[in-house]
């Protein structure tokens, strides 16, 4: 489900995946063809995802230059794929969306396991705990419009 949270004049799309880990986001995102940009992709490591928490500012951060190096080269369809939880999670790709003219979309999988907890604890790829996954879901904010993502704020 595709949802459009900023109309520009322009043909380009961004496309900002969410949802939780093993809800079918990275499926649904490489179906949308395009260039699709991860964090995770960071922490491959010769084919094999090995997660450090130190390295994830650091992943975060070399996947916004991903994104902000493709908006300026003019890409048609950007998609965003994260789990991109609450608003100030994916709020840099927006800004970098805006000031590239690009049309902004937020899209989660459409299925009837994205929200059972248990299921996505068996079957996501990284191997986020039940306990995680739940803390994720109760943490995930339903976003209905652009100013909700402008204005939201990193907690410290």
């Amino acid at each position: 489900m595709k949802k459009l949270i900023y109309e520009s004049d322009n043909y380009r799309e961004l496309i900002i995946m969410r949802g939780l880990p093993g809800s079918g986001k990275s499926t649904y995102a490489k179906n949308l063809k395009g260039l699709v940009l991860s964090t995770d992709d960071y922490l491959m490591k010769e084919g094999v995802y090995i997660y450090d928490k130190s390295l994830i500012p650091l992943a975060h951060e070399w996947n916004r230059f991903r994104a902000a190096d493709a908006m300026s080269s003019n890409i048609s369809r950007v998609i965003i794929d994260n789990t991109n939880i609450k608003a100030w999670e994916f709020k840099p790709y927006v800004i970098l969306g805006l000031r590239n003219d690009y049309n902004i979309y937020l899209a989660e999988p459409v299925n009837g396991h994205k929200w059972d907890a248990e299921f996505l604890a068996k079957n996501n790829s990284h191997n986020v705990p039940l306990d995680i996954i739940n803390i994720m879901k109760n943490n995930y904010e339903p976003i209905y419009y652009l100013d909700e993502i402008l204005f939201s704020k990193r907690p410290f």
